[in-house]
């Protein structure tokens, strides 16, 4: 899995967010990328096949699923998140 597949369709993005907000129903993750349910849909697909993200049934909807960041999804959107402040500062920096 390269970062440029996980790129085009939102899902680096879609890791920033289960990390700020933790597990997420498929429809909640997608208000937080601000994309459609089914173009994030695929996302998860691509997170879920590379080990990035976890799928679980919530417990009072059984019906409903959640996903979550694994341990290696976890450490990948560390490092986004870390390049992420290293961006915005440097745009910080240009304005003024």
């Amino acid at each position: 899995m390269s970062v440029k597949e996980l790129e085009q369709v939102g899902a680096l993005q879609a890791l920033l967010a289960l990390l700020r907000e933790g597990p997420l129903p498929l429809t909640s993750l997608a208000s937080r990328v601000d994309c459609s349910i089914s173009t994030l849909y695929n996302a998860v697909g691509k997170l879920l096949k590379a080990g990035l993200v976890a799928e679980e049934r919530e417990e009072a909807f059984p019906r409903r699923r959640v996903f979550k960041l694994t341990e290696k999804g976890r450490a990948v959107a560390e490092k986004l998140a870390e390049v992420e402040e290293i961006l915005s500062a440097n745009r910080e920096e240009l304005r003024r």
